[in-house]
Formats: structure tokens, sequence, C-alpha cells
């Protein structure tokens, strides 16, 4: 019954909802532009991006630095094996 009644309305009644619901929506965002409350959540919420990444690229940083160390151990026990190797008499 309800759909028989919406469906004889016809299209300048959905667009007369349409107008009304975005104007209603027009005049919330307006106002919740204009309002300073909450300002502590929004800079929070905007600040926790780039304090994020930040901490991302510390660890991926110190990730790197512990592997070059350990390549650079290696190669350097490498390095000492080969001399001692060919310092050693008759290694030829």
């Amino acid at each position: 019954m309800l759909r028989q009644k919406i469906a004889h309305r016809g299209p300048r009644y959905d667009r007369g909802i349409r107008q009304t619901f975005f104007q209603s929506f027009k005049k919330r965002f307006a106002s919740l532009i204009a309002s300073e409350r909450g300002n502590v959540a929004m800079v929070f919420g905007l600040s926790i991006i780039p304090l994020v990444a930040i901490a991302g690229a510390a660890v991926d940083y110190s990730r790197a630095a512990a592997t070059k160390s350990r390549l650079q151990t290696a190669c350097d026990a490498g390095a000492l094996a080969g001399m001692r190797a060919r310092m050693r008499p008759g290694a030829d």
C-alpha cells in the first residue's frame, strides 16, 4: 500500500526529497566545519599518520643497519680467513 502511494507521487516528489536531504546535509557539514568542538581529536587523527610513517621508517632503518653490520662482519671474516690461509707457510 505504501509503495503504491510513493510510486504515484512521481519524480518531482523524489527530487524534492533529494533536495531536502542534500540541503540538510549541506547545513550539517557547514556547521561541522564551523564548529570548534573536537579539534583535538581531528588534530590527533591527522598527526598520527606521519607519526606512524616515521616510526615505520625508523624500524626499517634499524633493520637495514643491522643487516649491513652483519654483512660487513661476514666480509671482514672472509678477508681475514683468506689472508691467514695465504700467510701460512707452504700454502701455495
